[in-house]
């Protein structure tokens, strides 16, 4: 492989560095030589010291130790570098590997050694353990030393730590109990190490050397066992157990384990609570020979309760220092409860109001105390006199009686407070129980007692009822008084209402069928009373005295049987049935049961439509002929009466009945659809006439349908004129000449008539009948005719084309000569293209609108015009564009129609080439429309279609909006009702069909708007882009107000459950329900059945489907009205299933 080996063994005693010399030769003898050197050393290295810069040589696991060693080979030298240098750990840490340690050589002969004592090291701490280090040179010598350093991981342990308390009390000394600050005492020992330093915790530990320090008793830390004395400050700290935590550190930085010591901290006397004084029998006072019971709940928070006492001296002169027990007995009631007893007799003969002390201490001698005062009475109360605010003292059920009494214990006195008053009212009201009079103490002797009669009170009306009135002193002195009122419940009675219907027509008088304000006739009648108002509602019933008033036939209400004369406005209600109600109150202001009686508003006329007039075929009438006419009548509320034309101009006969009846020409009987036949004799009329249906309801609202007939009589038609409707009277083969003839009859214009035109001369192709007719119904007759391609007529200048029009009575011809001369540019072929693409058929505009056509002719284009034909029929041009040979084109016109008549224009455009050929294109309709949407209603429901104005937040708003237009849009602005509306928030809206659109809109939760009305506009915009606005009021309520029965239905033994006192889930519970709102329960004709009040704080109330004298309901709906306190109210219905 070309290499070349030779072994040399050394036997020359030098050291140094030696050269050799490597030589080869080729077999030529050709020969080359390099020079090595080799080194030499046989002088082993010496360790001749070691050095720190470590203050000491103890070290700790998790410690740096680093020292320096110095080598060289001999005295002489400098220092030897370039050695390898190792240093054996294992003698300090039993996870020492060799390699472990860092060497570092300065070139110098000096080598800094490192190593790292491991955090898990387990030798056990020891003082010079040897470190044994080696070095060795390049040839293989080495020296051998030993370093020698200690290990030291343990720190002090603590011998003893103790809390010296020196606060003595009837706890035993030593016993951790503090009030004050404090001293303790800890001893540390170390056993190789000088104590360096101590510190101590409370509670809570932190790092080494973070905590107080603690100085040494002897003045110095100098010895293996020290002892401290340090001050326990327990200012800041709380009531309670406590832990102090105690370390020692010794001189090599350990610091040794903690040492705890428990005590608590208790500065805080005993708590005094709940201390009452225990009168004998119903007593709030004491009189001398009474004992009394005085109680007190006392805990101490952090020790124990030691003695518990009272200073009753003011009450019984040896009671200076009584103890209240806590075991059972003296009065105790039960051990160990922390209620401490004590009875004190009391033997001082004085009044007035009296102080004692209740004191307590505990085991560390901390102590409290509070004052009770005992109250001495023994003058008895005197009532003096009574007084009343009310106008009178008739009272009824369901009234508040309130009145004021005077009390005092003599003539001096100025008035006794503090008495026990009560009232007896079980003579005034059956249900009455004690305690249900409300009294109220002013301070000056003057209480008011306040009782609500019941509404189920069963007893009968009295006078001079009594109320006996006792009032009772803390003492048990007592006097009684008689107060005296009376008893009124029974309100009037309705003896009858009568509707006096003024508007009389077919119908009968008094069928409560009205289409105008009208009045009506209220008697009401009391047994006992004189009656003092009348007033009525519609539809929902109010409260008492909200209704409108009715004023008194005579002038003045008074007597027992009055009567009112009221007037019915019909100018709020909609069509369709109502409900009066009317009552009327006495002089007691009892209101008594609502009288009702229903009407139906009926103001609108039957519906005309349909219209059919039956002309034989025909599209006139002429004397001597029978006309059908037939339309469809009905009428939205109640039913039609009578239907009849007035044939005036048909025969002089303005009433002519219109049948349902299956008879003289109807069709079929019961279908709403009114026939009459009609002989026609006007004395030869001719022209368009007149004829108007007439209907009628029950209640005698008519409406009318105009319609028109056209007379031919007698006379044969006369054609005024025929002209070319075209730019020149010449045609060629393959062109359509377009005519228009005038036609009259009695100089009117004569539609319905058979026109002809004869093209035989002009055309020798011609059939007759081939050209085609148009008549516009106002006399004029468009006629259009196309030339044969293989027409072989001569060309010629005068070629006659003869028109005749048609009667039943005679005929009339009229000849207009046309020339036939060939196209000069050999185009006979009309525009292949002729088209109006904008507007859209049947779109409507306002204001202006863009025409849009497209015209293409193969031969080149002349000009396009833009016609159309507006509502009353003529044909008009509205503009032409006049063209340069065009092969197609897309004309723009803009047309401002802001001055042409309202209604349907047809429009469309006509293109011409210029061979004179043209293409008329289809109709598409238009509308101009500028009257605004203003003739729509608006009416407002919840999410369950039931219309409402009232609305809670998050709630849902339902708009319908009925126009009776189709393609109409609807928005409605809800930020005033609503503070988070954004313009868009509400929903889309829905297009119901037939004109009908819904908007619905929820209410936002978060909503700040107060309870009250707000306006909500809805704009309605049509497809002409017309706009109307009408604003609709809607009442924001909070939700709070909303009030639910449940179960609704109420079945019973099924949903419901007979009522039993305090079972929610029996009878109807009715809530939420407002502090003090109130619950009344009608009949469907407006009889009070309940009336009941949310009281004792409860969100509801129970109902037991029982009336005001305690009698079960029967079966049927009921209306309940809940009014709250701020004025609002809910109504509903509920049902009861029995």
């Amino acid at each position: 492989d070309h290499v070349y080996t030779a072994l040399v063994t050394v036997n020359v005693a030098l050291s140094g560095t030696f050269s050799c010399t490597v030589a080869a030769n080729d077999i030529v003898r050709n020969e080359d030589s390099v020079v090595i050197l080799v080194v030499k050393d046989d002088s082993p290295p010496i360790i001749r010291r070691f050095a720190t810069n470590d203050p000491d040589t103890t070290y700790r696991n998790r410690e740096i130790i680093e020292f320096q060693v110095f080598v060289d080979s001999n005295l002489v030298d400098p220092g030897e570098p370039g050695l390898t240098i190792t240093a054996d750990f294992s003698r300090i840490d039993d996870n020492y590997h060799a390699g472990a340690e860092v060497v570092s050589d300065d070139g110098a002969g000096t080598y800094t050694i490192t190593y790292t004592i491991s955090w898990n090291n387990s030798q056990p701490d020891a003082n010079d353990l040897p470190i044994r280090v080696v070095a060795t040179d390049g040839a293989g010598n080495f020296d051998i030393d030993t370093w020698y350093v200690s290990l030291d991981n343990e720190g002090p342990t603590m011998d003893s730590l103790a809390i010296a308390d020196l606060r003595i009390g009837t706890d035993s000394a030593l016993d951790q109990i503090l009030n004050d600050n404090d001293t303790f005492t800890a001893v540390a020992k170390d056993a190789a190490q000088e104590i360096m330093a101590m510190e101590y915790f409370v509670d809570v530990l932190g790092n080494d050397s973070a905590g107080t320090a603690l100085a040494p008793l002897d003045g110095a830390y100098n010895s293996t066992t020290e002892t401290t004395v340090g001050t326990l400050d327990i200012t800041s700290l709380a009531e309670g157990l406590h832990t102090l935590y105690v370390h020692a550190q010794d001189t090599a930085g350990n610091w040794g384990e903690y040492r705890s010591e428990t005590f608590i901290v208790d500065r805080i006397g005993p708590e005094i609570s709940n201390v009452t004084i225990t009168y004998p029998g119903s007593q709030t006072t004491v009189a001398v020979g009474d004992t009394i019971t005085i109680t007190a709940d006392v805990r101490d928070a952090t020790t124990r309760v030691d003695t518990v006492w009272v200073d009753a001296t003011a009450l019984n002169t040896a009671s200076n220092a009584q103890r209240l027990f806590d075991d059972g007995t003296n009065g105790d009631a039960v051990a160990g409860d922390h209620v401490y007893t004590a009875l004190v007799t009391v033997n001082v003969a004085l009044s007035g109001t009296f102080s004692c002390t209740v004191a307590a201490n505990d085991i560390v001698r901390n102590e409290d105390s509070v004052v009770i005062l005992v109250v001495k009475d023994d003058s008895p109360p005197i009532i003096r006199r009574f007084a009343t605010n009310d106008p009178d003292t008739r009272y009824r059920n369901g009234q508040t009686i309130t009145f004021q009494v005077f009390i005092d214990s003599n003539l001096a006195d100025p008035g006794e407070v503090g008495l026990t008053v009560t009232a007896d009212f079980s003579l005034i009201d059956a249900a009455y129980h004690s305690g249900a009079e409300i009294v109220s103490d002013d301070g000056g002797g003057t209480y008011t007692i306040s009782y609500t009669i019941s509404e189920e009170n069963s007893l009968s009306d009295r006078t001079d009822s009594p109320i006996t009135v006792r009032a009772t002193d803390g003492a048990g002195n007592f006097d009684t008084e008689i107060w005296r009122v009376s008893l009124d419940n029974s309100g009037p009675t309705m003896d009858s209402l009568v509707i006096s219907d003024l508007q009389i027509g077919t119908d009968s008088a008094f069928d409560q069928l009205l289409n105008d304000n009208d009045t009506f006739i209220a008697v009401g009648v009391d047994a006992t009373q004189t009656i003092a108002a009348m007033e009525y509602f519609i539809d929902v019933l109010g409260n008492d005295s909200a209704g409108t008033a009715i004023p008194p036939l005579d002038g003045a209400f008074d007597s027992a049987r009055d009567t009112g004369l009221g007037t019915l406005d019909l100018s709020p209600l909609d069509e369709g049935l109502h409900t009066l109600y009317v009552h009327a109150q006495d002089t007691t202001g009892n209101w008594g049961a609502y009288a009702a009686e229903t009407f139906i508003v009926d103001r609108v006329a039957p519906k005309i439509q349909d219209v059919r007039i039956d002309l034989g075929g025909e599209t006139f009438a002429s004397d001597g002929e029978t006309v059908t006419i037939e339309a469809t009548v009905w009428d939205v509320t109640t039913e039609v009466d009578t239907v009849y034309l007035d044939a005036t101009n048909l025969n002089g006969n303005p009433f002519v009945p219109m049948l349902d009846n299956g008879k003289n020409g109807d069709e079929a009987a019961g279908d709403d659809v009114y026939t009459a036949q009609v002989f026609v004799s006007t004395g030869r009329a001719n022209g368009e006439t007149v004829i108007r249906i007439y209907a009628a309801d029950i209640v005698v609202n008519t409406g009318v349908r105009s319609d028109s007939v056209f007379l031919v009589n007698a006379e044969s038609p006369v054609i005024q004129y025929v002209f070319v409707d075209d730019v020149d009277t010449v045609f060629a083969n393959g062109q359509t000449i377009r005519l228009e003839a005038y036609v009259t009859v009695s100089g009117q214009p004569a539609p319905g008539l058979t026109v002809t035109a004869d093209f035989l001369q002009i055309d020798t192709t011609y059939i007759a009948g081939a050209e085609v007719v148009a008549d516009d119904q106002n006399g004029t007759y468009a006629i259009r005719y196309t030339i044969a391609e293989n027409n072989t007529t001569p060309n010629s200048d005068s070629l006659p084309v003869i028109v005749t029009a048609r009667s039943a009575f005679g005929a009339d011809s009229f000849v207009i000569y046309l020339a036939l001369a060939g196209s000069a540019s050999g185009d006979i072929v009309d525009p292949y293209l002729a088209e109006l693409i904008e507007p859209d058929s049947g779109s409507s505009v306002r204001t202006t609108v863009r025409l849009r056509a497209r015209a293409g002719d193969t031969a080149g284009l002349d000009r396009v015009e833009f016609w159309r034909v507006d509502p009353t029929g003529d044909t008009i041009r509205i503009t032409q564009v006049e063209l340069s040979g065009e092969t197609e084109v897309q004309l723009d016109y803009t047309w401002d129609v802001q001055h042409e008549s309202e209604g349907i224009h047809q429009l469309f455009v006509i293109a011409y080439d210029q061979g004179g050929n043209s293409l008329t294109s289809p109709f598409v309709t238009l509308q101009i429309d500028r009257t605004a949407p203003d003739s729509f209603s608006v009416v407002v429901e919840n999410i369950s279609g039931i219309r409402t104005q009232v609305f809670t937040a998050g709630e849902t708003i339902v708009i319908i909006v009925t126009t009776g237009e189709v393609g109409d849009s609807v928005t409605a602005d809800f930020s005033a009702i609503d503070s988070e509306y954004q313009p868009g928030d509400e929903q889309p809206f829905l297009v119901l069909g037939n004109g009908v659109y819904e908007i619905d809109y929820r209410i936002s939760p978060s909503n700040t708007r107060v309870d009250g009305t707000y306006v909500v506009p809805v704009t309605v915009s049509d497809s002409a882009g017309n706009t109307a606005t009408k604003a609709v009021a809607i009442r924001l309520q909070s939700p709070t107000a909303r009030t639910l029965p449940s179960p609704n239905p109420f079945v019973e033994g099924v949903s419901g459950r007979s009522f039993v006192a305090g079972d929610l889930s029996t009878g109807i519970l009715f809530r939420p329900m407002q502090p003090g709102a109130t619950l009344e329960i009608f009949t469907l004709g407006g009889r009070l059945v309940q009336r009941l009040t949310a009281s004792g704080g409860q969100p509801y109330v129970h109902w037991d489907v029982r009336n005001t004298t305690g009698r079960s309901v029967a079966s049927g709906y009921y209306i309940y009205v809940v009014r709250n306190p701020n004025g609002s109210r809910w109504t509903g219905k509920v049902a009861i299933v029995r």
